[in-house]
């Protein structure tokens, strides 16, 4: 699908917090927030009948947080808690109750570091500078893993046997 870069940004957090796993949830819960700016934004741009003051916490255009962050995805996929910092519960809490409001599938995404394109921006790495240049001259993306034909293929006829 077509897809483009709305909003980048790369910062400190603004409360010390005691894992990786507290800053990366922290860090998703921010780019919630924006994210739900932009749909919300998108909504009123694109759906001439939306009003954001009647929405409801509901957008009209999808916004699905993804993460390379393995640990933090199976932490909200799971909807357990394994941490016993009860500020990065409340992050958990909060990134899927904002989830399933905004329209979207109450899911996050797990994107494989060596796809995250968002690392270009932060990292010295000539493999990565060509992954994102790529990506801007065809900006297509796919937030779901798709088989191959040959995969499909493979698929069907285990299921016949």
């Amino acid at each position: 699908r077509p897809a483009s870069v709305l909003e980048w940004k790369s910062q400190r957090l603004k409360r010390s917090l005691k894992s990786s796993l507290a800053a990366e949830a922290a860090a998703m819960e921010s780019g919630r927030d924006v994210g739900f700016h932009i749909g919300v934004f998108l909504s009123e741009l694109l759906h001439f009948d939306f009003r954001a003051s009647q929405s409801d916490g509901h957008t009209l255009v999808a916004v699905r947080p993804s993460t390379d962050c393995r640990s933090l995805y199976d932490t909200l996929i799971k909807q357990t808690m394994s941490t016993s910092e009860k500020r990065v519960q409340i992050s958990f809490a909060a990134i899927r109750e904002n989830t399933a409001s905004s329209g979207g599938d109450n899911s996050v995404r797990w994107v494989p570091t060596a796809h995250q394109l968002a690392d270009a921006l932060t990292k010295r790495d000539f493999k990565l500078f060509k992954i994102m240049a790529e990506f801007c001259m065809n900006p297509e993306a796919c937030l779901i893993q798709q088989l191959s034909k040959s995969d499909k293929a493979n698929e069907t006829s285990e299921t016949d046997a």
